[in-house]
């Protein structure tokens, strides 16, 4: 069994009822023979934890408490698993000037190499800052992020989460995303093409509930859409002719310009809306199309990237502090 030790040094003046001490931890490293739990039960939500942690502190105390402490924390891991969430390569320096309440400095960094749950985040880094309250978890205070995703990039700027309350709305900028990997999010059925999406989407919680408000992304420039789906074509078999044409131009679309809208309310389903004009050059000798789909889908896949890290968050610091929370 690998053994882990805490040092301490502890001084008390009994005259001045004053009193010191000074800490550090040494050989705490995360392997199949030493779990999160085995130090403390509630953080049984992490699994096959690979890495070490290191902390070293100092506090001062009186006969009221505590009057002074800081510490420093290091934790590095290869990778774990949480509810179906895996991720890889996390690196969280962590310098706190205050150890009760908890408080950091400005200028955090919280790096993760991957995190996959369905859709695959890589290359994620924040910067944030725990600003402190006098009971319970502190609050996130992100300065930035940035993340890979679906082939482009995404950038947040400044947001604040309460653990104990709701994520004020954050705005998230992207670039580069690949069309057809958010569309085969709303169907995988007979999708292809080629194209890259930037825009802006808001996000936040109410009541523990994501919510998408006027999200939207348009084609950095013109491309193609190809939908082929001999079963969509049956189902709409009855519907008319303008249906048929519709699925034929969509075979082949040469799309000009694309818009995607999407709103995700805290009760229903997301809604979105796909706007196209453009042509399909063997329909109707290249004749123009302007086209708007309106569909009503689960949110989940498409907002899996902000869910799986806000959630296993979440999570982690519902457990440490025992909390009721949880984003849908």
């Amino acid at each position: 069994m690998p053994r882990a030790t805490l040092e301490a040094d502890i001084s008390y003046d009994l005259e001045k009822k004053e009193g010191q001490a000074e800490f550090a931890t040494s050989g705490l490293v995360f392997s199949r023979d030493l779990q999160p739990d085995a130090l403390w039960p509630r953080l049984s939500v992490l699994k096959d934890v690979k890495g070490g942690l290191d902390i070293q502190g100092s506090l001062r105390f009186d006969g009221d408490g505590l009057t002074d402490s800081h510490g420093m924390a290091d934790l590095s891991l290869d990778g774990f698993e949480s509810e179906g969430i895996r991720v890889k390569g996390l690196s969280m320096p962590l310098d706190l000037i205050s150890l009760w309440p908890v408080e950091s400095r400005p200028g955090q960094r919280l790096k993760v190499a991957r995190i996959e749950d369905g859709a695959v985040l890589t290359d994620v880094d924040v910067e944030y800052r725990l600003a402190p309250r006098p009971t319970g978890p502190p609050v996130l205070e992100v300065a930035a992020a940035t993340m890979k995703l679906l082939g482009g990039t995404m950038r947040v700027g400044a947001a604040t989460y309460d653990p104990r309350g709701d994520l004020q709305t954050a705005v998230v900028e992207a670039e580069g995303l690949d069309l057809v990997s958010i569309l085969s999010m709303i169907t995988t059925e007979g999708l292809s093409g080629e194209g890259r999406l930037k825009g802006r989407f808001p996000v936040r919680t109410e009541g523990r509930v994501l919510v998408v408000e006027d999200a939207r992304l348009e084609a950095e420039s013109p491309g193609i859409l190809r939908f082929r789906s001999p079963e969509a074509a049956q189902t709409l078999s009855g519907a008319g002719d303008h249906v048929n044409l519709l699925l034929d131009a969509l075979q082949n679309f040469h799309y000009t310009n694309l818009t995607l809208s999407a709103d995700k309310p805290v009760a229903g389903d997301m809604v979105i809306l796909l706007s196209l004009s453009g042509n399909n050059p063997d329909v109707l000798d290249g004749y123009p199309f302007n086209i708007n789909l309106r569909l009503e889908t689960d949110a989940a896949p498409l907002l899996s990237t902000f869910r799986q890290g806000s959630s296993l968050f979440d999570e982690v610091v519902r457990r440490v502090w025992q909390s009721d929370s949880g984003i849908r």
